[in-house]
């Protein structure tokens, strides 16, 4: 690792604010590409900010509580995604 960022990784609180961004970004790489459309969509939304709210401002982001989506997700598509599937007997 850069020999720039050494300070910054010594304190927890700095390794934290280094990290989180960076896994956050990873995690909505991995959905993107990865998973249905509504979920990838639904966790940029509510991370990063990428959807559009209503009248048109910004969704989702740092200043949405976390657990709060903005409108517009296909909350029937994220939620059919974690229901288990259970094999007829």
């Amino acid at each position: 690792m850069c020999d720039l960022f050494l300070p910054l990784l010594r304190a927890p609180a700095g390794l934290s604010c280094f990290l989180l961004p960076r896994v956050v970004v990873l995690q909505a790489a991995l959905l993107v590409r990865h998973a249905p459309a509504a979920v990838g969509g639904a966790f940029c939304a509510s991370r990063l900010g990428l959807a559009g709210g209503p009248g048109g401002s910004a969704g989702g982001g740092p200043a949405v509580p976390f657990g709060g989506l903005p409108g517009g997700i296909d909350l029937a598509a994220v939620l059919a995604r974690c229901r288990p599937v259970v094999p007829p007997r």
